[in-house]
């Protein structure tokens, strides 16, 4: 339901709500990439500057925790939002946000990759809703479904573990040492 609705919004409110951040108003970002859903639509048309929006043409992003840092961006982990059927629906995605200009070739990039994929039917890949640039500071935010953990953090989790099994048997063959 929430997919194929944000798909009709062209305006992503950004709020930051996490650690020592608390954005007092959001930053607007414009779609600059249609959403990529079960229907891929080939006439996407940009949004027009000088339209109104009411709550039907718009979704706000809630930034909640940073995720991780990579060479196309820093991705966040978020809360989408949108009045839909006259009920607040939530959906939880994560934000990538590019904010130097070799970030936003990349993060459009990527986005071009996702596209082509969706496109292909390739399933398995995450949902994306769309790119958006923020229209004060050409910010780009690639806007996903969230669907886990990313694979560095859960390669990082695995060294970790293993560097503490190999720990603890350094640690328990020097204590038979004392002893012996």
């Amino acid at each position: 339901m929430i997919r194929r609705e944000v798909r009709n919004r062209d305006i992503a409110l950004l709020l930051i709500h996490y650690d020592g951040y608390n954005s007092p108003t959001p930053s607007s970002f414009l779609r600059i990439g249609q959403a990529l859903t079960e229907q891929v639509e080939d006439s996407y048309l940009p949004p027009d500057l000088r339209e109104s929006y009411g709550p039907d043409g718009y979704v706000i992003l809630t930034l909640t925790s940073r995720i991780a840092r990579g060479g196309t961006g820093v991705a966040h982990g978020a809360t989408l939002e949108l009045w839909s059927e006259g009920k607040l629906r939530h959906e939880d995605t994560v934000v990538k946000l590019a904010f130097s200009h070799t970030q936003c070739q990349r993060l459009r990039r990527e986005f071009s990759f996702y596209e082509h994929l969706a496109r292909s039917g390739v399933k398995g890949i995450p949902a994306i809703f769309g790119l958006f640039e923020d229209v004060e500071s050409g910010t780009l935010a690639l806007v996903m479904s969230h669907v886990g953990t990313c694979l560095w953090v859960l390669r990082s989790q695995e060294y970790q573990k293993a560097s503490l099994s190999v720990d603890a048997e350094v640690q328990v063959t020097t204590d038979e040492q004392r002893f012996v």
